[in-house]
């Protein structure tokens, strides 16, 4: 079930960075977080706050205005209970 509910999400995640909603997106991220994007170019880098994800959004799409997400395949981590 749980594997079921994350899967879920995650194909909602990237049907509005289809749209170009990138805002559902970072509605949905916590405080915390940390974002790499490997490369020495325009993209990579490091991001540690939502107002620098935003950024990094924008000048995604400004720069691949068209991009569309296909996912092939979702793998997600066992998740053990402890009881």
């Amino acid at each position: 079930m749980y594997h079921a509910i994350v899967k879920k999400q995650i194909a909602s995640v990237f049907a509005h960075l289809d749209k170009s909603d990138y805002e559902h997106v970072l509605s949905g991220i916590g405080t915390t977080i940390e974002h790499h994007f490997a490369g020495d170019h325009c993209l990579g880098g490091r991001r540690t706050s939502v107002g620098a994800m935003r950024l990094w959004f924008r000048r995604l799409f400004r720069l691949f205005p068209n991009l569309q997400f296909e996912i092939h395949s979702m793998a997600l981590p066992l998740l053990r209970l402890n009881v």
